[in-house]
């Protein structure tokens, strides 16, 4: 079972009320998403409120929408955020993000989510579980949609997702107008194939950078390099 709250250096996320708990994907965004350059996030699908948390520290100074439609995630989210030391700097969004942004001009300069990706695999137990983990409430088609409403057209998406989505996510961002620019392949082990990608993209074409990073090197909590550089300024054991 997991605990209650997850302590981080510099805050603390509180669980106990939300279908989705801390998880490595989460931060894996929130410690990669640049943005250096951004006066105005967006944090799509906030759930606990641990991605924009992450980047009001690593972004001193930047205003930060997310956005949950969960209820008891939306609670979870304000305690967190209000508890946290940037809670003038996180505006909390409940609602549709769908719905919702079909009422917003081009306004942000970078949208980040750890989207609903499983499409096909069979939902976990719970409806909030199954919410915040497969389209359902969110499709990928929705998110590409909605994020080119909001973004202003220097803006950038960046999110996480399994490398069997890849091929959707092309084909919906030359639709929409969007071309990748950096990306990251995620592999748990030397061995294993890459479990998830990390993805920034924007409205100009441009040569993509790719790299890619092993979690754990030596065995299970033996983490490579790389991960503990990534995480360090986040995870207590980095």
């Amino acid at each position: 079972m997991p605990n209650d709250w997850f302590n981080f250096k510099q805050f603390t996320v509180r669980q106990d009320k939300t279908p989705m708990k801390v998880g490595t994907d989460g931060v894996l965004l929130g410690a990669w998403a640049d943005c250096t350059r951004a006066r105005r996030v967006l944090d799509v699908g906030t759930g606990t409120g641990l991605i924009a948390l992450m980047l009001a520290q690593r972004f001193p100074g930047v205003l930060i929408d997310a956005i949950e439609l969960d209820q008891e995630a939306c609670t979870q989210a304000d305690e967190n955020f209000k508890s946290s030391p940037w809670p003038g700097w996180i505006n909390l969004i409940c609602g549709d993000f769908s719905d919702w942004s079909c009422r917003q001009s081009p306004q942000w300069d970078h949208l980040v989510c750890n989207p609903p990706f499983f499409k096909n695999s069979l939902p976990p137990e719970g409806e909030g579980r199954a919410r915040a983990r497969h389209e359902g409430h969110l499709t990928l088609d929705e998110l590409i949609r909605g994020a080119a409403r909001v973004l202003l057209p220097t803006g950038t998406l960046s999110m996480i997702l399994p490398p069997d989505r890849l091929p959707d996510l092309a084909k919906l961002s030359l639709e929409s107008g969007f071309y990748l620019n950096r990306m990251l392949k995620v592999r748990g082990r030397p061995e294993a194939p890459p479990k998830r990608v990390l993805l920034s993209l924007d409205r100009v074409r441009a040569k993509v950078r790719m790299d890619e990073l092993i979690i754990e090197v030596d065995g299970r909590h033996g983490y490579s390099q790389q991960y503990l550089e990534l995480t360090r300024d986040f995870y207590l054991f980095a």
